[in-house]
């Protein structure tokens, strides 16, 4: 009987290492790394809803086509002079612009993700953008659009802005109606509070006094404890 169970011992001790080997192994596979070998700490994750994709994307190219046919329209039916029908032309192309800024900026976003430091946009058409963490936050109801997209509630427009220049920096659309539920940005704000925190301790007076931002569930990066950094401040003698 104790030879019994010093064996069933031996046999728990020897699979200790293994399982210790077994888990780093997992922990390692989980990791992602980008491709300057930085590890990425979040990503942005959409949940896809068929619904959503249909009712956004039907929505705009039901207002594109009835823009365009009213354009189009007008001057066929009432033979106007050139000059009128030079002013429409240039209305259609200024509506054909607006709408293919409005798909370039939808569509341009490859991946967005953060590293220990950085905000990283991948982006098919242009070079990536890296914006230091804590600089920023995240608006998730950009500027009204010149369009009704925005009212109707079918995309969202993101801005990144800087903090001391109130600045936008980069902006987005999501083709989602509620991009709180849509998107994992919460998660990235868990990630974004404590950067934010130790920049607005380290910033001048001047520029932290010019600092003006109200918490909101569709602000990413307003959950700041402005006491707590009014304290990390005069602990580095940065504050009056």
């Amino acid at each position: 009987m104790l030879e019994s169970s010093t064996l069933k011992s031996n046999y728990l001790e020897s699979k200790k290492p293994n399982d210790t080997k077994n888990n780093e192994t997992k922990n390692k596979d989980n990791i992602k790394l980008d491709s300057n070998g930085d590890e990425m700490i979040w990503e942005l994750e959409k949940k896809i809803n068929i619904f959503n994709a249909l009712w956004s994307w039907g929505i705009l190219i039901i207002v594109l086509l009835a823009v365009l046919f009213v354009f189009t329209l007008l001057p066929l039916k009432y033979s106007l002079g050139f000059a009128t029908f030079l002013i429409f032309v240039i209305g259609v192309l200024a509506i054909i612009g607006i709408f293919c800024d409005f798909f370039y900026k939808t569509l341009n976003i490859k991946k967005i993700y953060a590293t220990k430091d950085y905000l990283v946009i991948e982006r098919l058409f242009n070079k990536n953008i890296m914006i230091p963490l804590g600089s920023f936050y995240i608006r998730l109801t950009g500027e009204p659009s010149p369009i009704i997209l925005d009212s109707v509630g079918c995309f969202s427009f993101v801005s990144i802005i800087n903090f001391q220049q109130q600045k936008e920096l980069y902006n987005f659309i999501l083709p989602s109606i509620n991009p709180l539920k849509s998107t994992n940005f919460n998660l990235l704000e868990q990630i974004m509070i404590p950067k934010i925190e130790l920049y607005l301790a380290n910033i001048g007076q001047d520029d932290y006094e010019k600092i003006s931002i109200q918490e909101h569930p569709e602000i990413i990066g307003s959950k700041i404890d402005f006491d707590r950094i009014d304290k990390m401040r005069k602990e580095k003698g940065n504050g009056k």
